[in-house]
């Protein structure tokens, strides 16, 4: 369901914009985000923030590594990202995002 409802969100930003890719007669959701300009990341950031807070980490994940494709030095989808990677456990990941974020 909530793969269904990104993919429908992605097709309306793609159509608004008028950027997303099709392939074997299906919309590719990564090249579409991946092709996104730059403004609608916080878009997506807020979308993956509510996924956080929701405590849906692997979604939140996701959208944040996305954001992070049209963005990589985003710091929002960066500690997202970290927090995420905390709350598993995966210190070590964790700890380098956020030394980034401080440099």
């Amino acid at each position: 369901m909530r793969r269904k409802l990104l993919l429908v969100i992605l097709v309306i930003i793609g159509l608004i914009t008028g950027v997303y890719v099709v392939t074997r007669n299906r919309i590719s959701p990564m090249a579409t985000i991946a092709a996104l300009p730059a403004e609608h990341q916080n878009t997506l950031i807020t979308q993956a923030f509510a996924l956080l807070k929701a405590r849906k980490d692997a979604d939140a994940l996701s959208i944040f590594q996305k954001a992070l494709l049209i963005q990589p030095e985003s710091l929002d989808a960066l500690w997202g990202k970290a927090e995420v990677l905390r709350r598993r456990r995966d210190y070590q990941q964790a700890e380098e995002l956020f030394n980034k974020i401080l440099k």
